[in-house]
């Protein structure tokens, strides 16, 4: 009996193939698989012919209604969808986890994240750790006195309940006593200096003055 030659088109390409017709349709699609360059764990072709998909790998050759087939292979194969089925349980895992555990799982990150910036700002302050000393060196003891009589004063006022009428005779005392002279020179009111003008300053007598000497001219 006189081979069958089967014309198959796969991929864009054309294939022939000659087979005897006792043969079954799974050898043709094995052959093909072949010819095509398919994975041995890819999944079978699907074929064709005369617009009928053979699906009976059983059936003779012989028994197909043509010799022209049309082969694709299945758009998702099965080894990509359990690979993507394991990372799929793998994602579900990992919540499940995460779930179960949340507060664990942040409280940790929190603390990685805490002792991470503590270090940083530790790093910083060595660095910075001889310019503050120099800083502080120039600072007189009379300043810092003073700074220890505030605390003070305001922790005994806070004691006894008067914080708030202590802060706010501190702050009027603060800003009167800076309203005069300081190291005995000028102050930037008038009336801090015996009502004497400041360098500089623009009075109602020397735009006078200086509007009658135009006229005099």
């Amino acid at each position: 009996m006189a081979d069958l030659e089967f014309s198959v088109s796969a991929n864009g390409l054309m294939h022939t193939l000659r087979l005897r017709p006792t043969e079954r349709v799974g050898t043709l699609r094995a052959r093909l698989a072949t010819a095509v360059g398919m994975p041995s764990n890819a999944p079978p072709l699907e074929l064709v012919c005369n617009g009928l998909r053979c699906t009976d790998d059983a059936a003779h050759l012989a028994t197909l209604p043509g010799r022209a087939l049309t082969a694709w292979a299945p758009r998702y194969s099965r080894h990509i969808s359990d690979a993507a089925g394991a990372q799929a349980a793998v994602r579900a895992a990992e919540r499940s986890h995460y779930e179960a555990h949340k507060l664990k799982i942040e409280a940790r990150a929190f603390c990685i994240s805490a002792l991470q910036q503590a270090g940083a700002l530790a790093s910083a302050a060595r660095r910075q750790t001889p310019m503050v000393s120099r800083q502080l060196a120039r600072v007189e003891r009379r300043t810092w006195g003073r700074l220890a009589l505030w605390i003070g004063l305001t922790m005994i006022s806070r004691e006894l309940g008067l914080a708030m009428p202590f802060l706010i005779a501190a702050a009027i005392y603060a800003i009167f006593n800076n309203l005069g002279s300081n190291n005995g020179g000028e102050s930037a009111y008038t009336v801090f200096n015996g009502m004497r003008a400041l360098p500089g300053q623009v009075r109602a007598e020397d735009i006078q003055r200086d509007m009658m000497r135009g006229v005099m001219l």
